[in-house]
């Protein structure tokens, strides 16, 4: 996972896509994982606005080892690293759900605007690793990309004032990319949908252009986004409004991986 090809595609497009890492077997642990964990009622479960389905489940790594585990594996660690240049550790984990006929959309956004205003981080040198746990198609509401958007500064022009947390997980996000600026983004640079069967893994660097559709198809579309930090990167634990750990991590001890 750690190769040249992946590091060129992820530094010169922002993404890219890695088949087959886990076996049919394992995501339906995943699953049973997934629905026990929201049987338990942990902190960090938000639901669908006016709806009882759950959208994001977030910090499901300082619960359950199951998912603990999920994060020292040995492929996801090498790429971070390579991708890096140092030793990472987990700063967010998070499972997003996109129920059949009622998951809601995720507006045009960059992600590390979120860790760098909110929780203090000062570079983007950062990789979200997505875990596909269904198929993913066009109309089960996939990650679409502006490729190469990354190497943009200063991509957020829609700002809500003082948000709280949960604004930052709802349908209508803290921080976006207005009209005027996709509209941009797109003629020069196009889209790219992330699409794949389950237990594909896609990878994307943080300030990568990105949205995602509603859910009009009957089936779910669930995904395990964990997102490495480098150890010389970590965030302001002094703010005054820090955010909850299940949003930004405390423990900055950098991971090993599995033997």
């Amino acid at each position: 996972m750690g190769d040249l090809n992946n590091i060129q595609q992820l530094n010169a497009h922002g993404f890219c896509h890695l088949p087959e890492v886990f076996s049919h077997a394992q995501v339906d642990e995943f699953k049973t994982q997934i629905q026990k964990y929201i049987d338990e009622n942990h902190e960090g479960i938000v639901h669908e606005a006016d709806s009882s389905a759950v959208r994001g489940i977030h910090g499901p790594h300082l619960y359950s080892e199951f998912f603990q585990a999920i994060t020292n594996k040995k492929e996801f660690l090498e790429l971070a690293s390579s991708l890096l240049g140092e030793p990472c550790y987990v700063h967010q984990f998070k499972i997003n759900i996109k129920r059949r006929m009622v998951g809601q959309h995720w507006p045009w956004h960059e992600d590390f605007v979120y860790w760098n205003k909110k929780d203090g981080i000062k570079e983007p040198n950062m990789l979200n690793i997505v875990i596909f746990l269904d198929k993913v198609e066009l109309l089960n509401g996939p990650l679409c990309v502006i490729p190469s958007s990354h190497h943009i500064d200063d991509l957020t022009d829609v700002e809500a004032q003082d948000s709280a947390w949960q604004q930052d997980v709802s349908a209508s996000l803290t921080y976006q990319l207005s009209e005027k600026r996709v509209e941009a983004l797109i003629k020069q640079y196009g889209v790219h949908y992330l699409m794949g069967n389950a237990g594909d893994v896609t990878a994307f660097h943080p300030k990568l252009a990105h949205s995602s559709a509603n859910n009009m198809s009957p089936w779910d579309r669930q995904m395990v986004i964990i997102t490495y930090n480098a150890i010389s990167n970590t965030p302001s634990l002094d703010k005054p409004d820090k955010r909850p750990a299940f949003l930004c991590s405390e423990d900055f001890t950098p991971l090993v991986a599995e033997s």
